[in-house]
């Protein structure tokens, strides 16, 4: 696997999976606001199945993650990695309804420019 592949391919798989993961963790667990922590809580995430797409959207990440830092240096594909927190709050935005006021729209802009700076330095 080249570096280019890596970039390219793994770090946006990485992005996507991580803000899919935190979506299904977010939704699974909104069902059941009124649930303290306790062994009911636990049983409930056990047997949601979302909860469970989410586990393994994370697990998918997690392997792609370790591929990445075996061929991609970390001052590229850290800052990279960084876009989820715009990913995240925008995918909240559009998919569970969460309100992303004007300044956090300008500070996820801020974050992308300065993503597109860091990691375009060793590309």
């Amino acid at each position: 696997m080249t570096q280019t592949f890596a970039i390219f391919i793994l770090i946006p798989f990485c992005i996507l999976a991580e803000t899919a993961s935190v979506l299904c963790f977010k939704h699974g667990v909104n069902q059941d606001e009124d649930n303290p922590i306790d062994v009911g809580f636990i049983m409930m995430v056990l047997s949601k199945p979302i909860l469970w797409l989410g586990i393994s959207l994370w697990a998918a990440e997690l392997v792609a993650w370790i591929s990445v830092l075996e061929h991609t240096p970390l001052s590229i594909a850290y800052p990279i990695m960084s876009l989820i927190y715009c990913t995240v709050p925008l995918a909240g935005k559009w998919f569970l309804g969460e309100p992303l006021p004007s300044r956090q729209w300008m500070a996820t802009g801020m974050i992308a420019a300065g993503v597109a700076l860091v990691g375009s330095t060793g590309v």
